[in-house]
């Protein structure tokens, strides 16, 4: 890894090792084996715990202070946790995140958090396959008072670049108060403004199809 500033250095002697590594995040039966004990409890509270496992599981959003957690019986050093890390970002195995707006506000509000608390990876892996019915309700906009733009990407082929929506996703979420994430789309709330970003399929082709709904007033911003 001599082009990556983070790895050059680096150099992992065992293959078993690293596998060991990974095992310990992706494993059937982590909603089980993923409790609130002496992992965490130097960590984070418990209710912390069970929001942070929760993003995860249920999002795909893994936050390095659960991470962390997760890979103590590891001992690493500060420096061998971030060449992991950005060992699977390379691999495609995670997608750093960038701070959310619900992020920033979080950190702002407690004097004891730091921005290396909040970091967070997307692992797509964990992504449920269909976003949740009440995600992006399918009711008409008129009928809760709110107005509705819809444009759509679609592309000259059959089939969607590889990646694309993980990558609109670590967009998104930045811009993000609230987020819901599957493999097929992504729904966050900006304010009033909800934004639907979902993978479609059009007359055999494949597209993208983007949907905002706001209120329906004045004051909201329809751009």
């Amino acid at each position: 890894y001599k082009d990556e500033g983070a790895l050059k250095e680096t150099v992992f002697l065992s293959l078993s090792w690293i596998i060991d590594v990974m095992k310990l995040i992706f494993r059937h039966d982590l909603d089980e084996s993923l409790r609130y004990d002496s992992r965490f409890t130097e960590r984070m509270g418990e209710g912390d715990f069970d929001e942070h496992k929760q993003e995860f599981l249920q999002r795909g959003v893994l936050s390095l202070q659960l991470l962390d957690g997760i890979w103590s019986e590891l001992k690493l050093s500060a420096r061998t946790m971030a060449s992991l890390v950005h060992m699977l970002n390379k691999f495609g195995v995670t997608i750093t995140l960038m701070e959310s707006v619900a992020d920033a506000t979080a950190r702002a509000a407690s004097a004891e958090q730091s921005a290396a608390v909040t970091a967070k990876v997307l692992v797509p892996s964990f992504l449920q396959r269909f976003l949740p019915l009440h995600a992006w309700p399918m009711r008409p906009a008129a009928a809760t008072g709110e107005v509705e733009a819809m444009r759509w990407v679609v592309f000259n082929s059959n089939f969607t670049p590889s990646g694309l929506m993980e990558r609109i996703q670590v967009q998104l979420y930045a811009l993000a108060t609230r987020f819901e994430f599957a493999q097929e789309g992504a729904v966050i709330h900006m304010g009033s403004t909800r934004l639907l970003v979902k993978l479609m399929e059009w007359e055999g082709r494949k597209g993208v199809q983007v949907c905002a709904r706001c209120k329906d007033d004045s004051g909201s911003s329809r751009s």
